[in-house]
């Protein structure tokens, strides 16, 4: 099936495709879209259990206390931090880490000052490592820009993590909607395990 749909990764219309995909013990067909390969089709659970920490590292204030106000009337986390740049995202992830805490999400923006989103999330993934963690926890990179090669390398070294377009188009509460959809698919999906780096 080729066709257009609306993607809440991208923002926009994309061209979609079908694939055969295994989940748990289900075999089926998944619509993605072709620019980013995020699953169009996928219905979250009724329920999402509450849980982990959501970091969210944004450089704009208005709209990093947004995405926490929106996330946190969803009730899907124990506890969300702020954080301003990749610096203080990284002090952030180490001190759940330290102290133990699940980080259950990190959404990150990909032009910050001091330290990128992308140089960021790619020394969170060794924090991670450093901490004996087993289980990634999932990236939401967002970026007003499309996504280049040198960010889909990153999102592919990250793994698991998606893009958000935050297109200045339309209500902010069309940009938070599309930023949810994307996070309860990646929380709902199974977890992925900590490879060597």
């Amino acid at each position: 099936m080729e066709g257009r749909r609306f993607c809440p990764s991208c923002g926009e219309d994309v061209v979609v495709y079908e694939v055969e995909v295994e989940r748990g013990r289900q075999r089926g067909r998944e619509v993605r879209c072709a620019y980013c390969g995020f699953s169009l089709d996928w219905v979250p659970p009724a329920s999402l259990a509450r849980g982990g920490t959501l970091i969210i590292a944004d450089d704009t204030a208005t709209l990093a206390e947004m995405v926490k106000d929106y996330f946190q009337g969803r009730g899907l986390f124990d506890r969300i931090l702020v954080a301003r740049h990749g610096g203080q995202f990284l002090e952030a992830a180490v001190r759940c880490l330290q102290s133990q805490q699940a980080i259950r999400l990190a959404i990150v923006d990909v032009r910050m000052p001091i330290l990128t989103g992308t140089q960021a999330a790619v020394a969170f993934r060794w924090v991670e490592q450093a901490f004996g963690q087993t289980l990634r926890a999932p990236l939401i990179f967002l970026s007003a820009l499309r996504v280049d090669e040198n960010l889909q390398r990153v999102m592919e070294y990250c793994a698991p993590a998606h893009y958000v377009n935050k297109s200045t188009e339309g209500p902010p509460e069309a940009l938070l909607d599309r930023l949810y959809q994307v996070a309860v698919h990646l929380i709902s999906q199974p977890p992925t395990e900590v490879r060597p780096l």
